[in-house]
């Protein structure tokens, strides 16, 4: 009895790309009682770089529609033939049933291609206009001080939980990854430093001709100890907003992303107090 080989190699690929695409939700782990404890009088320092930003933008007119449109549909025919129940084949007849199979597949991704490339060019809004709502988006972020803003909402929340700390305003790192030598702060009696570099954001979501998307910002923390340089903690947090569609966005210049920026700041300052002070600070 011969199996189909390509439906376990295709299904392990089909796998692996929805995986890529949906992710894993994050979960930073919290401080422990130990590292908390060494502590001592803790200061807090934030990027000085700008954090890389993504954009993705639907389709700009119809021709990028239909490519893209194209080859989502190409590829959904392609990757149907693995929602078959797994069977197999024997005898003499299996060879010719697979090249008809498989002579039928690339068909259908074919016709699936022309006509998805139809669809997409009708659904894409024209260049200019995606353009013009890019650009009130850039506009509306262009200025936001997204690093400092980050570090004075995590102090705000941190000092409200009754935890003392120093803010630093000039000694983060200047490069995502720089090593940032924190040991002359020892003689200002500061014994760690919690550096929170927001290192991207941007909206992101599914490939596709105007697909509804989210906002997303994504922040490092690593707690440096200032008398030899170790390292207390290190991990990343993260925030993921509700979707909607690129031009809801750039609406009202870009307020509804405006918004969820600062959303952003208020919910990754909170599960980062609750993570390394393991206190939440109190609701209002």
């Amino acid at each position: 009895m011969n199996h189909y080989p390509w439906r376990s190699v295709t299904s392990w690929f089909c796998i692996l790309f929805l995986l890529l695409q949906t992710g894993c939700a994050h979960v930073p782990f919290s401080l422990s009682d130990a590292a908390r404890s060494r502590l001592g009088t803790a200061a807090v320092a934030s990027a000085r770089f700008v954090p890389k930003m993504e954009l993705l933008t639907p389709a700009k007119g119809g021709l990028s529609g239909a490519g893209r449109k194209a080859a989502k549909w190409s590829l959904a025919c392609l990757t149907f033939p693995v929602q078959g129940n797994g069977g197999s084949c024997s005898g003499e007849f299996c060879g010719a049933a697979y090249l008809l199979l498989a002579a039928l597949t690339v068909a259908a991704a074919t016709v699936g291609g022309l006509t998805g490339g139809v669809v997409g060019a009708t659904q894409a809004e024209p260049a200019e206009v995606i353009e013009q709502q890019e650009k009130v988006i850039q506009t509306s972020i262009a200025g936001l001080q997204i690093q400092e803003n980050m570090r004075e909402r995590f102090v705000k929340l941190a000092l409200q939980t009754g935890r003392d700390l120093v803010e630093l305003k000039e000694n983060g790192p200047s490069f995502d990854g720089e090593a940032v030598n924190y040991g002359p702060l020892a003689s200002r009696q500061i014994d760690s430093v919690i550096q929170l570099s927001v290192v991207e954001m941007g909206l992101d979501g599914e490939w596709d001709v105007n697909p509804p998307i989210y906002f997303h910002m994504k922040a490092d923390v690593t707690i440096f100890r200032t008398a030899d340089g170790s390292s207390l903690y290190h991990d990343f947090f993260e925030y993921t907003s509700p979707k909607y569609t690129f031009a809801e966005w750039s609406a009202n210049n870009a307020q509804s992303l405006c918004n969820q920026i600062d959303l952003a700041y208020d919910m990754l300052a909170q599960q980062m107090v609750l993570r390394l002070f393991d206190a939440s600070p109190p609701t209002k």
